[in-house]
């Protein structure tokens, strides 16, 4: 019972049986928030969430914890990175896991919750933390799934610089390394999106100094 309380109550928002009424949020953005509640889950940071609960019951995360949990994912993807030298199906179930969980918490933040949430200086530093995660993470999984893409990717290095030229929308894409089949061009354009979403919200936290 304890370990389903922490797992459910650390946020109560699906939980408004009169969403619905009250809120005026549809049934669509209502579904939206259930999936991405259900999603959330098996992502690292409820692990964080169950072992700080069991230490301290019922207690949120404090705003260390998640600039630590922020920071010891940022080290891991480098060392990734740095040290991958051949296609590893266990860094790129990791890094796929992080990708996941950063789009799904930031989309849960900026455009699902009860009420806006304050927007500063620190959330803007975090995003931009996650913009650099995310270039990192798909340059690992670029260079997992190299086969799938005209040119291989000689080390990480390169799956990065082809990484950074196709989230950066002002940077031509390198052609050399087209997607030749499903499975890349699905990865390609996943990144694309990503990179449409991230942008977005950097945008929006920017224009949140403007409005205070």
């Amino acid at each position: 019972m304890k370990l389903w309380k922490c797992i459910t109550e650390w946020d109560k928002s699906p939980h408004e049986i009169d969403i619905l009424k009250r809120s005026g949020r549809g049934f669509l953005l209502t579904g939206l928030r259930w999936f991405l509640w259900a999603l959330n889950i098996p992502m690292p940071l409820t692990f964080v969430r169950l072992l700080l609960c069991f230490q301290k019951p019922r207690q949120p995360l404090q705003r260390w914890h998640i600039e630590l949990y922020v920071l010891v994912w940022l080290i891991v993807e480098i060392l990734i990175l740095r040290f991958l030298s051949s296609p590893n199906c266990w860094c790129l179930f990791v890094v796929t896991w992080r990708l996941i969980d950063i789009l799904q918490t930031q989309y849960r933040l900026s455009f699902t919750g009860k009420e806006p949430i304050v927007i500063a200086a620190r959330s803007l530093l975090l995003v931009l933390i996650n913009y650099a995660e995310i270039l990192m993470i798909f340059s690992v999984i670029y260079f997992t799934q190299q086969e799938h893409f005209v040119q291989p990717f000689d080390c990480t290095l390169n799956s990065f610089e082809y990484s950074i030229s196709v989230f950066i929308p002002l940077i031509d894409i390198i052609q050399t390394h087209s997607p030749i089949n499903c499975l890349g061009k699905i990865i390609f354009y996943f990144e694309i999106l990503s990179s449409l979403f991230i942008h977005i919200l950097i945008i929006q936290r920017v224009m949140s100094f403007f409005r205070r």
